[in-house]
């Protein structure tokens, strides 16, 4: 077992702003499981939560169609100095039993794959390389493992 100054957790939430998506660090209402607010339901693009434990990086992202935001996003309705208000909040969850599994799947390919980036999809793994564009990096499918 790793030790706590060698394991970092972090989850960020993207969220639509306006007409732009970006990543917010909400590790702190995971941690702390306290609801993050949200402007509106359809907000919520996707989540991703982080483990960086030794040399491994492993990361789980969830993306959330209308629909799962939807499931996901609770309403609440109160009232406030005598007036009705209403507001909407998801509840972050740190999948820690999915990140705990990648962290030990990168372990046991560690052996044979070396530095790899590894990448699983929904049951597949694949093999990716990352590259160098200038000033910009890009992932390029190098393979499949079977």
């Amino acid at each position: 077992m790793e030790t706590s100054s060698q394991l970092k957790e972090e989850f960020y939430i993207r969220r639509l702003f306006d007409d732009d998506a970006v990543f917010v660090d909400a590790t702190r209402y995971a941690r702390q499981e306290i609801p993050y607010p949200l402007s509106a339901k359809k907000s919520l693009k996707a989540t991703c939560a982080v483990r960086l434990e030794g040399e491994v990086v492993a990361f789980s992202l969830r993306g959330y169609t209308a629909k799962q935001a939807e499931r996901e996003v609770e309403h609440i309705k109160s009232v406030a100095a005598g007036r009705p208000t209403s507001y909407n909040v998801l509840r972050p969850r740190m999948p820690r039993k999915i990140l705990h599994e990648l962290v030990e799947s990168a372990r046991s390919l560690a052996g044979v794959l070396g530095n790899e980036v590894v990448v699983e999809h929904d049951g597949t793994l694949y093999v990716v390389e990352l590259t160098r564009l200038g000033s910009e990096g890009a992932l390029r499918l190098a393979g499949e493992l079977v």
